[in-house]
C-alpha cells in the first residue's frame, strides 16, 4: 500500500512554506521601505513635472522616452488584441 504523505513528502512541505513565509515576509518589508521612499519622490518628481522644471534636462528626457515606450506598449497591445479578435470571428 502506497502512502500518500511520506515522512519524506511532510518535511518538504514544512520547509517550503516556512521559505515562503519568510520570502513574504521580507517582501513586505521591502515594499514598505520602498513605498516611504517612493512616494514622497514621485510627488517632487510630478511637481517638478507640472511647474516645468524638468522639460529641458536630462532627466526629463528620460521621462519623455519611458512616457513614449509605454505609449508604443499601449498601441502593440492594442493591435494584437484587436487582430486576435478579428481571427476569432
Amino acid at each position: 500500500m502506497d502512502e500518500f504523505a511520506t515522512p519524506a513528502l511532510i518535511g518538504q512541505v514544512v520547509v517550503l512554506a516556512g521559505a515562503v513565509f519568510f520570502v513574504w515576509v521580507a517582501f513586505r518589508e521591502c515594499v514598505r521601505v520602498a513605498i516611504k521612499i517612493a512616494v514622497p519622490v514621485g510627488i517632487l518628481a510630478a511637481l517638478a513635472i507640472w511647474s516645468g522644471l524638468l522639460d529641458g534636462t536630462t532627466i526629463g528626457g528620460a521621462l519623455a522616452s519611458v512616457g513614449e515606450g509605454v505609449v508604443a506598449g499601449v498601441h502593440s497591445l492594442v493591435e494584437w488584441i484587436a487582430a486576435a479578435a478579428a481571427n476569432m470571428s
